[in-house]
């Protein structure tokens, strides 16, 4: 490694897919080879995006088991002394914690670049919980947050904001487009087409979607849904209820896409339904892909979609708010002009460039 190339260490949960983890590897293929050299380490599991990180050699797992643990501060410790990076890049409240305890107990002091990604769902915002973020804070070069609603949060909320920048995410408008073959899906070609996308997690809403996906099911013939993604704690229950439906061959779940933009092209509408997000990934690229986005107003999708006609908020906390969204979306008289209006509105306003320009200025920052 040339000398005047310094080390950067990401710390993550895990490297399983999802929109975070996307944006880890997006940026450590752009920045790796110039002035860094990009290494990670896994907490709790590696995951299938480490093989998308520009060297997969360089990424750790720790193996960690549920619950706190000394062993997991050490061990991070121990990677610390002997990788020396100069910055490491912590991602949401786990990793920060353990990479705090680990320079305590390391030969290696790194600048601390924390990122948070997601608005802090209730379990979050305890005053004990509330407090332990103030104070590992204290400990970091920078902050950063991926959209300026995420940012206004944690103001809200009471979080030091001296330190604090926001980065929005980008999309790689190269790869999402709408210029391509769709998904080839089990569907007759007449048909509607309704997509979720992302893991099964606790806040991201499929079991409100597919309960307003059975309403409407009798009344719209032509109408079906689309499951993109994998894993999560809610993954059994999930796909349990897919098959409980009336009609069970009008979803089709597709598990983990590499490449999800031919699953884009394939809906006509993406809907976010999910309680807790920061600048969700999935908006921006069913966007570039031309997809119109129908998104939970209490989310934090807002800034994603702006004031694009391709982008709708709307109040999703129940199964009959989703489908009456829904109902609503399907009788718009501006559906052939969406596409358009998505893709215009991504290219202007979420650049990958920029995001690779911020983190590229953050790096820089810390390590003088």
């Amino acid at each position: 490694m040339p000398s005047t190339t310094r080390r950067i260490l990401h710390v993550v949960d895990s490297l399983e897919p999802g929109g975070m983890e996307n944006g880890v590897t997006n940026v450590a293929n752009a920045l790796h080879g110039e002035a860094w050299h990009v290494h990670a380490c896994c907490l709790r599991a590696t995951g299938a995006f480490a093989q998308r990180l520009p060297d997969p050699s360089l990424v750790r797992c720790l193996h960690k088991k549920p619950g706190l643990s000394l062993t997991c501060a050490r061990q991070l410790a121990r990677v610390l002394t002997e990788l020396q990076p100069a910055v490491v890049h912590t991602h949401n409240l786990g990793p920060l914690i353990y990479t705090v305890a680990a320079r305590r107990l390391s030969r290696c002091q790194p600048a601390i670049v924390h990122g948070e990604h997601a608005e802090f769902h209730a379990g979050e915002l305890t005053t004990k919980r509330l407090a332990l973020r103030r104070f590992l804070y204290r400990s970091c070069h920078t902050i950063h947050t991926v959209s300026d609603s995420l940012t206004q949060h944690l103001s809200e909320v009471g979080m030091p904001m001296a330190r604090v920048i926001t980065i929005r995410n980008g999309v790689d408008t190269q790869r999402f487009t709408p210029n391509g073959e769709a998904a080839t899906l089990p569907f007759p070609s007449q048909r509607m087409v309704l997509g979720i996308v992302g893991r099964f997690g606790a806040f991201k809403g499929h079991d409100r979607l597919i309960d307003a996906f059975a309403i409407l099911m009798s009344e719209h013939p032509a109408l079906r849904l689309l499951v993109v993604g994998d894993q999560g704690p809610r993954k059994d229950a999930i796909l349990s209820q897919m098959s409980q439906i009336a009609e069970p061959d009008r979803i089709h779940w597709a598990g983990f896409q590499e490449d999800p933009a031919p699953f884009y092209r394939a809906m006509n509408l993406l809907v976010i339904p999910s309680s807790n997000e920061g600048l969700p990934n999935a908006a921006l690229e069913a966007m570039a892909c031309g997809t119109p986005v129908l998104a939970n107003a209490s989310c934090g999708c807002g800034e994603a979609l702006g004031s694009s006609p391709a982008g709708t908020l709307v109040a999703m906390d129940t199964p009959e708010e989703i489908a009456r969204a829904i109902q609503t979306h399907c009788h718009r008289d501006d559906l052939q002009e969406l596409p358009g209006q998505a893709l215009a509105h991504v290219l202007e306003h979420f650049s990958i460039s920029q995001m690779i320009e911020g983190y590229r200025a953050l790096y820089t920052r810390a390590m003088m």
